[in-house]
C-alpha cells in the first residue's frame, strides 16, 4: 500500500510495511521523536484516506501498533 503522506511516521510504517520483521532501532532517535509528535495527526489522516476495513486488512493497523508500542517504550 502507498501511503499518500509525507510524515516521518508515514516513512516508518512503510518500512513496517515492507517488512515486518523491520527493526525500529535502525530508525534515528530524531525521526523517533519526529514520529511521536506526528502519531496521531498521522493516524486521522491515513484511516480517513483508507477507511477502517482497509486499514485493518493492509497491514497498517499492525505496522501502527507495532511504531506506536515502540515509541511507548522510548
Amino acid at each position: 500500500m502507498t501511503l499518500a503522506h509525507s510524515s516521518t511516521a508515514s516513512k516508518i510504517v512503510s518500512k513496517l510495511l515492507e517488512d515486518e520483521n523491520y527493526d525500529l532501532r535502525n530508525e534515528s532517535l530524531k525521526d523517533l521523536s519526529a514520529a511521536k509528535k506526528e502519531m496521531n495527526v498521522f493516524l486521522e489522516d491515513v484511516w480517513i484516506q483508507v477507511g477502517d476495513t482497509a486499514f485493518n486488512r493492509s497491514g497498517l493497523r499492525n505496522a501502527t501498533d507495532k511504531l506506536i508500542d515502540f515509541l511507548s517504550n522510548k
